[in-house]
């Protein structure tokens, strides 16, 4: 059985230190003294999710209101590869409150390498395959671009706008938000030319479907999924797939 337990500063800064560059890319890492604020502010929450004792993966959570961002999510090495990132949403949205939202950031499909392109797809596919919503919400957080997912809720456009401008704000001073964060809403003639399909697992995909840890493996969390994948290192921040499991994901700011 799967125990999620919040982390002290102590254990966060050993799992910052020892795992989380690891990860993610430099790039979507924040240095740890913003994070380490944010919760002493009581606005940042990083979970460890343990088996038998053991760190099986990780989740770090921005809060505002009822509202959540997935900023990093990841599995750890060993627990990759047997659905183990579908386990940790499960448990993640078991927990949450019914007035309560969870929002995802996964990298939009645009990579100019086929490979990682193909990874980030899988990543949108393993979200929504474990119940995650496209809220039609598209973002640039320090110039890399988004789409916003959620899980637990119903939020969508201008209503999940705002709650994703409230997370920022409650983490980012003013300036550096109006530098580097930018909302839009996608119409739907875009989204009809530039969908991922919620489709069945692909081939070899396994059972599952980023955030890094999908199950995020690469990425896969800002918010960061994987085929069949466990999510990698960098996954997803929201943190980064496919019937993957998210790899460190990030989720990214």
């Amino acid at each position: 059985m799967i125990e999620q337990r919040l982390m002290n500063l102590d254990e966060f800064h050993w799992l910052f230190d020892t795992h989380m560059g690891n990860h993610f890319p430099a790039d979507e890492l924040k240095p740890f003294a913003i994070m380490e604020q944010s919760v002493r502010e009581g606005n940042y929450f990083p979970y460890g999710y343990y088996e038998n004792g053991e760190l099986l993966a990780y989740t770090c959570l921005l809060k505002s209101g009822d509202f959540f961002l997935l900023d990093y999510f990841a599995v750890m090495e060993e627990g990759r590869g047997r659905g183990t990132g579908s386990e940790i949403l499960s448990v993640l949205t078991d927990s949450l409150k019914e007035s309560e939202s969870i929002f995802l950031e996964v990298e939009e499909p645009r990579a100019a390498d086929a490979v990682e392109r193909d990874l980030q797809e899988r990543r949108i596919r393993f979200y929504l395959r474990n119940g995650a919503l496209d809220t039609a919400v598209r973002a640039k957080v320090f110039s890399v671009p988004f789409r916003i997912l959620t899980m637990g809720g119903s939020l969508r456009e201008e209503e999940a706008e705002r709650a994703m401008e409230a997370l920022y704000h409650n983490i980012l001073s003013e300036k550096m938000y109006e530098q580097n964060i930018f909302f839009r809403i996608e119409t739907e003639k875009e989204g009809k030319s530039g969908k991922v399909a919620a489709a069945q697992p692909d081939a070899g995909e396994g059972e599952s479907g980023k955030v890094a840890a999908a199950q995020p493996d690469a990425g896969e969390g800002k918010s960061g999924e994987t085929a069949a994948m466990e999510p990698d290192a960098g996954e997803g921040k929201s943190g980064e797939t496919a019937a993957m499991e998210p790899d460190a994901g990030k989720e990214k700011v």
